[in-house]
């Protein structure tokens, strides 16, 4: 099974790798997703915008049920595709997300290696 971007079936990686993602909420507007490597402890953070225009999206990190009792904090969203550093405001990370887009997040400290995701996914 190959992906359409020829680097292999990532997703059957993500799926046997600890991986695992929840819908945090979904709307007309936008979705949230929340994911966790349950192998290396990896916090991911997806805004999806099903608008015909581009729009803030935010999630309340404290929320999110995965994250619940995790002693380190957010200090730091490294937005994956664009290598954008996207810092919270307290406990709330926002970003303008484009139409029909989406914004995948890496939460963590300030510095970071290359995330098991992107290695998975061969861009790593």
């Amino acid at each position: 099974m190959e992906t359409t971007n020829g680097k292999g079936p990532w997703a059957l990686k993500l799926v046997s790798n600890g991986y695992v993602g929840k819908q945090l909420e979904k709307s007309q507007d936008s979705a949230i997703w929340s994911c966790r490597n349950e192998v290396t402890g990896e916090r991911y953070l997806a805004f999806f915008n099903f608008q015909e225009k581009e729009q803030q999206i935010s999630c309340n990190l404290r929320e999110v049920e995965q994250f619940v009792g995790e002693k380190r904090e957010v200090e730091s969203a490294l937005e994956l595709w664009s290598q954008v550093e996207v810092k919270p405001a307290g406990d709330v990370l926002t970003d303008c997300v484009p139409a029909h887009g989406a914004r995948l997040f890496l939460l963590g400290g300030k510095e970071q290696d290359v995330p098991a995701l992107l290695r998975f996914m061969g861009n790593g």
